[in-house]
């Protein structure tokens, strides 16, 4: 749908492509090379997006342990963070578990684009 929304010379992103970048985008997805969807949801059954108060649940959850850690002030309390940090980067991003394990700090910080 974006190469049809980008292609379409009624927005005028063509115009505005070849003008920035001296190329103008093209459709790359045709019948011919991509799959059909036969079903509506190809999930298994019985796995199920979370509620919103489950999320809250765990978030807290996440929270809570972080917060134990810090009271008994002993060892564990950056792994709870981290761990806490991670639940909601995965929930919010939708990293992959192999994207998750190579994040860096870098990685989590806010970058900045010009407008």
């Amino acid at each position: 749908m974006f190469c049809a929304f980008i292609t379409d010379g009624r927005y005028g992103w063509a115009s505005a492509c070849e003008e920035a970048f001296g190329q103008i985008p093209v459709q790359v997805c045709h019948d011919w090379n991509t799959a059909d969807h036969v079903a509506e949801f190809e999930g298994r059954r019985g796995r199920r997006a979370l509620t919103y108060d489950e999320l809250q649940i765990l978030f807290d959850a996440a929270n809570d342990r972080v917060e134990q850690a810090r009271k008994r002030r002993r060892k564990g309390v950056l792994a709870a963070w981290r761990d806490a940090v991670m639940i909601k980067q995965v929930y919010a991003y939708g990293t992959r578990r192999s994207e998750t394990s190579k994040l860096d700090l870098p990685g989590l910080r806010f970058i900045r684009f010009p407008l």
